[in-house]
């Protein structure tokens, strides 16, 4: 650690030379320093300014720094002579915020006066004022795309056309955000509120919110690494924190050939794994490997979502499948041998395309249920309990509901049903093929489970929510609320603590099942999240979506001994000089030619 002493003022502004070995701060005391990081010995002190400088930003040659200050002007500075180069003058109040455009042809600035201004760099030429923000404009940063820049002030953040100078998007937050900077691929703006926040531009929506038990005051600076994989924030109890942004729990992006994904499910042992996709092949994944073990290749349909299911033994497994985009209403539900790969049966009686299927707990029986492709129909599905041994039709439930979504009881002796078109849940008798009970949604349902006692059921739904039901008295004892849209799939944890969630708007959530809290919010699709499944051990969990990726994410914390072990195996610590070794008093002390005591030479 080394510290830079020089100026007699705050040092509100600090920036590093493309190559790393100089840095420049800018300081309220007036006058900028450049530093050589190495020595730590200050090269050159740079002055200019009539006021405080707020803002300092380097060219990306490194040969040229662009100041902002209090004395309404930016400077732009020749670093290797400190001489400066070209005043900017056009601002009425201070500058806050200065930051050069990729090529270093253009500047942007943000001041006191609540407005922006585009510079011409080579000629000092105001380009382009932008208007709009009500208070003093805190932050400013060029997209990545070259056409759009942001900007923070007045509890704001906002997109601006640097074309037009006209504001694209806007958002009001209850405080005012920092703005940090935008990620190296410009699909992420980093800004600080009560956290250090992620802003998924294009989307226009928080990404994530970073946060940590250790963490939990105010950021006041960060940036990313080069590379968009990691930050470095640091907080006014002069903490600094490294956050891991390139994963975000996400451990493994696996994908087979960019076919959308539409289902999956995972065998009962946790190591093998089978996805859906959109051309008809179901997968079969080895989990530890993250590779293909073989394809199940049925007829060139849609396999649906929730239409693949292991048996409990995990030796076969069913899945349906329809042709849901070229409205022939061709449908196929067939037995799988997982081991050999071959199709051991197919069972005919569906009327529409497949759109769910459940094996009972014993593995003997299996229910599915269909979905006509166009709603509004005299009928808009079935629903038909399997004999798997015989491939006999055992009942038809009487219903004419599409059905999108299956869950046995633990006995097998009831299952509950969701519904798009006629938007409830239904409860039924197994063994009559009888309607217990009803309850109505507001909106169509796309997947369902039963809770841990088998009193309560939950929902998801195109209306972005998920709900816990009362079974005995159809009450909603909880809502779920996050998803920006329709909310196609979720699944619980094995021990019953967590909710996983994956919606129509990319993300996936993991929730308390118990408070309904939004526990992290888990961003790295690009589409639709047709499916998501919990590991046996319920430490990770897996999504499938139409962008053709299987992602497991990271879900439980750590514990403590594999925390412990994974500091062991990855640490570094280097040795200590001999000045360190005794101004810090450590043993064995450097004997006179500077080799600790004891040493092997």
């Amino acid at each position: 650690m080394r510290r830079f002493e020089g100026h007699t003022g705050w040092v509100n502004s600090i920036a590093f030379s493309p190559d790393g070995q100089t840095a420049i701060s800018a300081s309220s005391d007036a006058s900028l320093v450049l530093w050589d990081v190495e020595t730590g010995d200050m090269m050159r002190r740079i002055d200019g300014h009539a006021g405080g400088v707020n803002s300092v930003a380097f060219s990306s040659d490194g040969l040229t720094a662009l100041s902002g200050s209090d004395d309404t002007t930016l400077i732009l500075w020749d670093v290797t002579s400190g001489e400066a180069i070209r005043r900017f003058e056009g601002h009425t109040a201070g500058v806050n915020r200065v930051a050069f455009s990729s090529d270093d042809q253009t500047a942007l600035s943000g001041s006191a006066d609540a407005t922006l201004i585009l510079w011409d760099v080579t000629s000092g030429d105001r380009i382009r004022r932008f208007e709009g923000h009500t208070d003093e404009v805190t932050g400013v940063a060029f997209n990545q795309d070259g056409r759009t820049m942001l900007s923070t002030g007045d509890n704001t953040l906002r997109l601006w056309d640097l074309e037009t100078g006209e504001q694209i998007r806007q958002e009001h937050f209850p405080s005012f955000p920092q703005l940090f900077g935008v990620s190296p691929d410009g699909r992420t703006a980093m800004f600080g509120l009560e956290s250090l926040r992620l802003w998924d531009i294009q989307r226009w929506r928080e990404a994530q919110s970073l946060t940590s038990v250790s963490v939990d005051v105010w950021p006041e600076f960060a940036a990313f690494s080069p590379d968009g994989r990691v930050a470095l924030s640091g907080s006014c109890d002069g903490s600094l924190t490294l956050w891991n942004l390139g994963s975000q729990g996400q451990l493994r992006r696996l994908a087979a050939d960019g076919t959308p994904l539409s289902a999956v499910a995972i065998g009962p042992d946790g190591r093998r794994l089978l996805t859906g996709d959109m051309a008809g092949a179901a997968v079969l994944w080895d989990i530890e490997r993250g590779e293909v073990i073989r394809r199940l290749e049925g007829d060139a349909f849609t396999v649906s979502p929730n239409s693949i299911a292991f048996s409990p033994d995990g030796r076969i497994a069913l899945v349906g499948s329809g042709d849901t985009f070229g409205g022939s209403g061709a449908r196929s539900l067939a037995l799988w041998d997982i081991e050999t790969g071959q199709e051991i049966r197919r069972f005919e009686g569906h009327r529409f395309i497949l759109r769910s299927v459940a094996l009972g707990p014993d593995g003997r029986v299996a229910l599915a249920g269909s979905q006509s492709v166009d709603e509004g129909g005299e009928e808009d599905g079935d629903l038909i309990l399997w004999d798997l041994e015989t491939g006999d039709q055992i009942r038809r439930f009487d219903t004419s509901q599409d059905i999108t979504s299956i869950a046995f009881t633990a006995d097998g002796s009831r299952a509950l049903t969701g519904s798009a078109y006629s938007s409830n849940l239904t409860l039924w008798d197994v063994p009559t093929g009888r309607e217990i009970r009803r309850l109505e949604h507001s909106s169509m349902v796309f997947d369902v489970a039963l809770g841990p006692d088998e009193t309560t059921a939950l929902s998801a739904s195109a209306d972005g929510s998920l709900l816990l039901w009362d079974l005995e008295t159809g009450d909603v004892i909880r809502r779920y609320l996050g998803h920006e849209s329709v909310v196609w799939t979720f699944d619980i944890s094995p021990d019953w603590r967590y909710l996983i969630s994956g919606s129509m708007d990319g993300t996936v959530i993991l929730w308390d099942l118990e408070t309904a809290e939004e526990l992290r919010r888990f961003s790295g699709h690009t589409e639709i999240v047709f499916g998501v499944v919990f590991s046996p051990d319920g430490q990770t969990a897996f999504s499938v979506s139409a962008d053709g990726a299987l992602i497991e994410w990271q879900v439980a914390d750590l514990a403590l001994d594999e925390l412990i072990d994974w500091t062991h195996a990855n640490r570094y610590v280097r040795d200590l000089t001999c000045e360190e070794r005794e101004q810090y008093r450590v043993e064995p002390p450097c004997d006179s030619e500077g080799v600790v005591a004891g040493s092997v030479r």
